[in-house]
Order: C-alpha cells, then structure tokens, then sequence
C-alpha cells in the first residue's frame, strides 16, 4: 500500500468500470502501511469491487524473484501453501459465483 499503488488502483478501477469489469483486489504487503491498506479496502467496498484479502510483506517473495523462483519453489512452508491455496479457493469461489456455467 503506497500513494502509488492507491493511484494505480484507481486508474484501474476506472478502466474496469469503463469495459463493466468485476473488481478483485489483494493488497501486498499490506502490514508497510496498514492505514493505506485498510483504505483500499473501504475503496472495494465503495466501488463495490471483492475485497480478496492482505499478504504481508516477507522477504522470501523477493529472494524467489531475485533466484527466478516462485515463492513455492523457493520456500515450501506450511504458512505461505496455506495463504495461497486460501487466496486460489476464494478467488475461484468468486469466479464461479459470477460464471455459474
């Protein structure tokens, strides 16, 4: 969450508005800046865009970036399979709900 992050946000909200797009967000690194965060959450709320969650900054996302890994193949703990598979479920939840078919 940063004021950039707050404007990319916005601008992309506007162009999903504009084609009539459904809005998912997560927040990265949310625990930097938890104010911020928390208003981007009430800015889903407002657009009525579906607020996914917050992951928290972790040093080992970019370690794996800087290996040219992903973050399971770079750390396999418990914690972040569980954040991730939690995140892939609810993301697909919501998908199903908009494209019952």
């Amino acid at each position: 969450p940063s004021a950039s992050g707050m404007h990319d946000l916005e601008r992309i909200a506007a162009l999903a508005d504009h084609f009539r797009l459904p809005g998912f967000v997560l927040v990265n690194k949310a625990d930097l800046h938890w104010p911020l965060a928390r208003a981007i959450r009430k800015f889903c709320d407002v657009k009525g865009y579906r607020f996914m969650g917050y992951l928290p900054f972790r040093r080992t996302f970019t370690q794996a970036q800087v290996e040219g890994k992903t973050i399971l193949e770079y750390d396999d703990s418990k914690q972040i399979k569980q954040a991730l598979v939690g995140l892939w479920q609810k993301l697909r939840q919501e998908i199903d709900r908009l494209n019952p078919n």
